[in-house]
């Protein structure tokens, strides 16, 4: 028995490759065997459990598939990073005695008032329509969508997850923008896919960096990109539809255009695979989440189809509040006044950066990517002088260093105070190298 075999807790009392792919499974899980590291050879663990070789080639097999290990030849099985389920949680809430600029949340007082539930409303049985009329209607008219197919998800990461299993297999290489968000790479990287980064401007991805790559699908974050506030136009929306092959699977995310100051410009509603998530929760607030997907015919058909043997439907109450809001008169008055509130505070913060000499952009949104030299003393810097933002780490794949300043709740006075405490942190960054 060989000392691989043996860390793992192999042995006699396996039963088969089921058994052995479940033993395997929970010791990469435990952290007996970390990633990077090589299993032992099929014929090592045929050896030590009794196993035929053909089963133990077959438990590696579902293991591969799973995206827990990859063979490399003659090299051997190799265990993949993966985030654990610890590693996904969501990261605490800022100390109560630090002004909270690193969660991304939207304002609260800028959100519209929740509708109450009628009296009387008949309750939603099962085999009723999983997408009221109303929502529809509603959506239909706020998007833009026309006669295209629809369903409706549980918001715009939940439809991503869907669209991707629906039209993806294992292992299948999509492109993603770099800086980005680090909850879809995540969620990719539970998927069993490959995340390809691929740099942003401020209006999405760059074209020819775009064309570089081999790929199977795209994630197009529309507008209000996080955490840039990039937003794809009509001239870059063209330019990113020429490079992509045309067998490639689009996903666009408008996960904010509700408060979004610039259109939506798609990118290509011809291809054979396309689709479309348009959000609601950060117009609407993270209580009311749910997105309506659009795309070709067959994507949305998958995409229902499997929705309706698991979860069946969005729970109608949530649509029929969400429906309430968009079809309210006040409801667009209400979304500009929310979308030029972020922009004036957005704008305040950048102006009292470029007082600075620090040049930044962000189109759109209520975040702020500031390219610093160190993440770390930016963050300690503002987190002494009563600020908490987010280091770029997380969601930055070969860009330069920067923090996320999130100004949804931010008043001028506090935009101008960050905007010093980061300019003197800079200099004094210069400073040291100088001196160095």
């Amino acid at each position: 028995m060989s000392e691989q075999t043996t860390r793992l807790g192999l042995d006699s009392a396996i039963r088969d490759a089921r058994h052995l792919t479940a033993v395997l499974e929970r010791r990469l899980g435990d952290g007996r065997v970390r990633a990077g590291n090589r299993l032992p050879t099929i014929r090592e663990v045929a050896k030590t459990t009794g196993l035929a070789v053909n089963t133990v080639a077959a438990s590696y097999r579902r293991l591969v598939e799973r995206g827990l290990v990859e063979t490399r030849g003659r090299a051997g099985t190799f265990v993949l990073d993966r985030p654990g389920w610890a590693d996904l949680d969501p990261d605490p809430a800022p100390p109560p005695d630090l002004v909270d600029a690193a969660t991304g949340n939207p304002d609260p007082a800028l959100l519209p008032e929740i509708p109450c539930w009628p009296s009387g409303r008949q309750h939603h049985l099962y085999g009723e329509g999983r997408v009221l009329p109303e929502l529809e209607h509603a959506m239909r008219r706020v998007f833009e969508l026309g006669d295209n197919p629809v369903t409706v998800v549980s918001g715009v990461l939940d439809g991503i997850e869907r669209i991707v299993a629906a039209r993806l297999r294992h292992g299948d290489r999509i492109a993603v923008e770099t800086p980005g968000w680090p909850a879809l790479t995540n969620l990719l990287r539970i998927m069993g896919m490959e995340s390809v980064p691929v740099p942003i401007d401020t209006k999405g991805f760059i074209p020819d960096r775009l064309a570089s790559v081999d790929i199977d699908a795209a994630i197009v974050v529309s507008r209000v990109q996080n955490p840039t506030g990039a937003a794809v136009d009509e001239e870059r929306a063209a330019e990113i539809a020429a490079v992509l092959s045309p067998d490639v699977l689009v996903i666009e995310d408008d996960h904010a255009g509700l408060i979004a100051p610039v259109p939506f410009s798609p990118v290509d509603r011809a291809r054979a695979r396309w689709s479309t998530i348009h959000g609601v929760s950060k117009a609407l607030g993270p209580d009311l989440r749910l997105a309506i997907v659009t795309g070709d015919e067959d994507t949305v058909r998958r995409v229902r189809s499997r929705h309706a043997v698991g979860p069946g439907w969005v729970s109608t109450i949530l649509q029929s509040m969400v429906a309430t809001i968009l079809d309210d008169e006040a409801t667009p008055a209400t979304m500009k006044h929310a979308a030029d509130t972020y922009a004036e505070r957005r704008n305040s913060l950048i102006s009292a950066l470029a007082d600075h000499g620090i040049v930044v952009h962000a189109p759109t949104g209520y975040n702020v990517w500031i390219p610093v030299r160190s993440e770390a003393a930016s963050v300690r810097s503002l987190e002494n002088a009563g600020y908490a933002v987010t280091p770029g780490e997380r969601y930055r794949w070969g860009t330069p260093p920067a923090i996320r300043v999130t100004t949804s709740r931010l008043r001028a006075d506090q935009g101008v105070e960050i905007a010093g405490v980061i300019a003197a942190t800079e200099h004094n960054e210069v400073q040291q190298t100088r001196s160095a």
